[in-house]
């Protein structure tokens, strides 16, 4: 799994964007990521559900891209993103801030 996170504080309002891949087994599985509810004891780690939703098909590894969008008051505050799967930390990048 590979993932970045860019803050754009050029942009009004400021815009977090999440972007990032995950190997899926099935070349038709889809993947859907959102806002963990509820979120952690640190309010500078922004936590994000990943689930992967198993689609019958060809057996093939295949890379499936993933974004999470966000322009809502106070994300000039993420420092970090975590993202899950069923609880289970699957990777945690430093957010890039530009701007």
């Amino acid at each position: 799994m590979k993932a970045t996170a860019t803050l754009n504080l050029k942009e009004v309002p400021a815009t977090l964007r999440v972007n990032g891949t995950i190997m899926t087994y099935s070349e038709n599985d889809k993947v859907e990521i959102k806002k963990a509810v509820p979120q952690g004891i640190n309010p500078t780690i922004l936590l994000l559900d990943l689930k992967i939703i198993e689609k019958s098909g060809p057996m093939k590894g295949t890379d499936k891209p993933f974004q999470y969008e966000s322009s809502e008051k106070g994300v000039e505050k993420f420092k970090q993103v975590t993202i899950l799967q069923e609880t289970k930390v699957l990777i945690t990048v430093n957010v890039e801030v530009m701007g």
